[in-house]
């Protein structure tokens, strides 16, 4: 009995399973930068699909010329891939690639601090998203295609698991708005790149029973698990080994370098629905060359609200609540964001200070490790034409921000006229 003729010849399938799977992750990838354009991602898979099928022809080739062919035509393949990422091409050159590889680490570092999906304009962030997702496809491609023993093309374990960080990272960093169709779709495009190269003309019944059945099982095992808590804290368990002695700053500012201890101590812990610009203290006065901290003179007041204007109620989209965790930070004042309306549940007594909006411990405590509370705050975000349309500094109340106190020499009264 004859057995089924094969689909399509086996490196075929496998390239066309490479590039269908490749087109959604890097799709998946470029959701990375905000409003980023669908047809870079498309450039790069067109890099991996022209290097894979230029690697399916070198077994073809005599054994002496099989892999100095396919290592010329990988880099050839990394060149393209690169020259399709968005990079300026002057990086290419050898002359050029220290500048390339400081600035790749700068994108590298800054990703690590940005909010996702990037909305910022910096060339180096940018670049390294992009020359990551590039370089995601052209490795892809040339592990799934770069010649194996007796001809064939080997490194499908590899291979996969590049096309699944390309389509699943952004998955976990950002989420997405439909995770089972997603999910469905990265499991029809697995089977497909693992086994399309087998399929035959005929492929039967029982072959397509068996892959409804595990989509209809797989679908609501993966509803099951995507749920809110983790399985595994992993974060609250490695806490249990975290030590080292609470750690203070000064808040002045100095304008000078920068000698805080910059070792990866994690000081404090917040939950808030959107990122703000968290504060430990209001430096109020300008003495000619720097911000101080005040006495609470220039902002007369005794409630948190005299810090805001008359209207601040009817910007209820600016109000946040805050839940603050200290981890390794000792400080007397209280850590929160914009003007910071009350403060429940505190560990340690807190009360408000004689500038508005800022709170205090009480008496001579000070909040240190293991201290939380919840922060109920008024964080305005204005808009560019909210800001230009501002009459704030009429208000009688921020007189006070408009006067310098300039700090006589040692020696100036000594002196005389």
């Amino acid at each position: 009995m004859r057995r089924p003729a094969p689909l399509t010849p086996a490196p075929r399938a496998r390239l066309a399973a490479y590039a269908l799977f490749a087109a959604v992750g890097a799709l998946q990838w470029s959701r990375y930068v905000e409003g980023a354009s669908a047809l870079r991602p498309l450039l790069w898979v067109l890099a991996g699909t022209v290097t894979g099928a230029a690697l399916i022809r070198v077994p073809a080739l005599a054994r002496r010329w099989a892999w100095p062919v396919a290592i010329a035509v990988a880099l050839a393949g990394a060149a393209l891939a690169v020259a399709l990422s968005g990079l300026e091409l002057r990086y290419v050159l050898p002359r050029h690639w220290d500048e390339l590889g400081n600035g790749v680490v700068e994108g590298v570092q800054a990703l690590n601090t940005v909010r996702l999906p990037y909305i910022g304009r910096d060339p180096w962030v940018l670049a390294t998203v992009q020359l990551a997702g590039a370089g995601l496809c052209w490795a892809a491609a040339a592990a799934a295609m770069w010649p194996g023993a007796n001809g064939r093309a080997g490194g499908r374990g590899p291979a996969l698991a590049l096309l699944l960080v390309l389509a699943a990272s952004p998955v976990v960093s950002i989420g997405v708005a439909h995770a089972a169709t997603l999910g469905m779709a990265l499991a029809v495009l697995t089977a497909a790149f693992l086994w399309a190269e087998r399929m035959k003309r005929r492929p039967g019944l029982g072959l397509a029973v068996l892959g409804a059945a595990t989509l209809l099982v797989a679908v609501p095992l993966g509803g099951a698990a995507d749920r809110e808590d983790p399985w595994f804290d992993y974060k609250a368990f490695s806490e249990q080994f975290a030590g080292g002695r609470p750690i203070a700053f000064d808040w002045s500012h100095t304008y000078g370098p920068i000698s805080w201890p910059r070792d990866g101590a994690e000081l404090f812990r917040v939950r808030s629905p959107v990122p703000l610009y968290w504060k430990a203290d209001t430096l109020s006065q300008f003495d000619g060359r720097e911000w101080v901290a005040g006495d609470g003179a220039d902002r007369p007041g005794d409630k948190p609200t005299d810090d805001l204007p008359a209207d601040w109620r009817r910007h209820t989209q600016w109000n946040a609540k805050l839940t603050v965790a200290l981890k390794r930070l000792r400080t007397p004042t209280v850590v929160g964001a914009g003007t910071i309306l009350d403060v429940r549940g505190a560990s340690t007594h807190v009360q408000p200070d004689a500038i508005p909006g800022r709170w205090i411990a009480d008496g001579a405590a000070n909040l240190s490790s293991g201290d939380s509370y919840t922060v109920d705050a008024h964080v305005p975000r204005p808009s560019p034409v909210q800001l230009a349309a501002a009459t704030v500094g009429r208000d009688p109340r921020r007189h006070g921000d408009l006067q310098i106190h300039v700090r006589f020499r040692p020696d100036a009264l000594s002196r005389g006229p």
